[in-house]
């Protein structure tokens, strides 16, 4: 797959996820009717935070590193940030959201990114 190919299917992922929890948020009341509305907004959310945060990293940094080294590196922050805004509105959810836990999952989130961007396991 090319990288504007690539580009491509995640700028519609992107579009369909956030249509999707706009879908959710004002043209239904599935939140409000129980589990599986909200594990829909949720899986809505990162699958629309995924794809967005991952398709502007390409964009990013296409041009900085190369091509594959791109894509590897705007994957890996799309899924961090979807799995970090999943866990905050779960949080959010449960009523336990607190500067604590907010403070919890971003410094886990930056720790987990600068491991990978550190790589101590190769050597230079």
């Amino acid at each position: 797959m090319t990288l504007k190919a690539y580009g491509a299917v995640l700028a519609a992922v992107a579009v369909l996820g956030w249509a999707s929890v706009a879908t959710i948020l004002f043209g239904t009341s599935a939140v409000a009717a129980g589990r599986t509305g909200t594990l829909l907004f949720f899986v809505s959310v990162g699958l629309a935070f995924a794809s967005s945060f991952t398709f502007v990293g390409l964009v990013l940094r296409r041009h900085t590193i190369g091509h594959e080294t791109a894509v590897a590196a705007s994957l890996r922050q799309g899924v961090l940030l979807a799995i970090f805004a999943v866990s905050l509105l779960w949080l959010q959810a449960e009523r336990q959201l607190t500067v604590l836990t907010g403070g919890l999952a971003a410094a886990l989130t930056i720790a987990f990114e600068t491991i990978f961007l550190w790589r101590p396991w190769k050597k230079s």
